[in-house]
């Protein structure tokens, strides 16, 4: 792991590859949006007594947002994240899969999620500052279409 990403304090790990064996592209101390929600429909039921029942309803927006993170500049993340975000929309954003790992203390991966067909949403650029050949994240957001989570070794 490069030395300049290994900081106990960032403990989600970024990668556009599924390599376990490839060093990260990336360190975040935070990650949110690791859940699947969906809407909650209410539906009266025919019966007076039994009242209105809840029932699944379509899937919300899918988000993820990594917080507090170093990048390096020459990075497949960093140059995917500079080409996309750059204000320019010269054209359409690619869609990459998206690999996040949390690690321990140890760099031993306890959990992992494939983010399927992500795409970069939105940044922080208050937040952004060049650093010794990598970019100071205070957040970015990813859109996605699906998350799966893998266990460790899988």
């Amino acid at each position: 792991m490069d030395p300049g990403l290994s900081l106990a304090a960032f403990a989600f790990v970024v990668s556009l590859t599924a390599d376990p064996g490839a060093a990260p592209q990336a360190s975040f101390a935070e990650a949110a949006g690791l859940t699947s929600p969906a809407d909650i429909e209410h539906h009266a039921d025919a019966l007076p007594s039994s009242g209105v029942r809840r029932m699944p309803g379509a899937a919300m927006d899918q988000i993820l947002t990594l917080s507090h993170g170093i990048v390096p500049t020459d990075s497949a993340l960093g140059l995917w994240l500079r080409t996309s975000l750059d204000g320019s929309l010269s054209g359409p954003i690619p869609r990459k899969q998206l690999y996040l790992s949390l690690r321990d203390e140890k760099g031993e991966t306890v959990a992992s999620w494939v983010f399927s067909d992500a795409w970069p949403l939105r940044w922080d650029e208050l937040g952004f500052e060049m650093w010794d050949g990598r970019i100071v994240i205070e957040h970015v957001e990813f859109a996605y279409e699906r998350m799966t989570r893998s266990s460790p070794g899988r």
